[in-house]
């Protein structure tokens, strides 16, 4: 249910319209819309500050979040930023603080952090942030490396600090299943599956997918744009 108010609580489409120059599209899901495993019947979470409050206050918070038990310590909620620009997040810092101040209005009040970037990614790794923005830039266009990167356990079935030690064994079964497959079909279906039991779980907040344009001089025609 505190997964579920933190992601009902962002007010995504003016985010997307503000910060993406017109090239973002907002998400519900981690694949974006042209991969052959994108789940186009997933309805995302309705913006709701007083929903969101609500869930809080039935898991225990009536009045709201503003600390985190971490590490074995309780402390001030902090939420992490990226340092740089990426075509996932143009504006990171715009971004966060649009997203913390949707999330105040339902009574989550977080701390903006950010760190250089290497330190940042250092952080994710050892699984130090408790809540922060990243995105991804797909290798190959297959849902595999989107879902499974991400979602998948290792071979013991063990968390990854770097995933927040995410630990959803039946999801992670899922993706397995169909990187085993080669039938295109049969794995589009496992891997829709798996959006919505994402989704469900509220395992992640999905923002926004972006389009990157490309420019080119009047005499280009005919070109095909890498999918990648």
């Amino acid at each position: 249910k505190v997964r579920q108010a933190f992601a009902q609580a962002i007010n995504k489409k003016p985010i997307v319209d503000a910060f993406y120059g017109g090239t973002g599209v907002v998400a519900k899901e981690f694949q974006p819309p042209a991969l052959w495993g994108y789940n186009k019947d997933l309805a995302d979470w309705t913006f709701d500050a007083a929903a969101s409050k609500k869930l809080l206050a039935d898991a225990g918070f009536p009045n709201g979040i503003s600390n985190v038990t971490f590490d074995g310590k309780t402390v001030p909620l902090e939420f992490w930023y990226m340092p740089v620009s990426r075509p996932y997040y143009p504006s990171p810092k715009d971004i966060a603080t649009a997203i913390a101040a949707d999330w105040a209005k339902a009574g989550i009040n977080v701390s903006l952090q950010t760190v250089d970037w290497a330190t940042y990614l250092d952080k994710r790794t050892k699984g130090q942030m408790p809540l922060y923005i990243l995105g991804w830039t797909g290798d190959n266009g297959d849902p595999d490396n989107f879902v499974c990167y991400f979602f998948c356990l290792d071979a013991k079935d063990s968390p990854k600090a770097a995933e927040g030690f995410f630990q959803d064994k039946e999801v992670s079964d899922v993706l397995k299943k169909a990187q085993a497959l080669t039938v295109q079909a049969d794995r589009t279906k496992l891997y829709q599956q798996a959006e919505q039991m994402i989704h469900d779980r509220a395992l992640r907040v999905f923002i926004a997918n972006n389009q990157p344009p490309l420019a080119f001089t009047a005499n280009v025609d005919g070109y095909i744009v890498n999918p990648t």
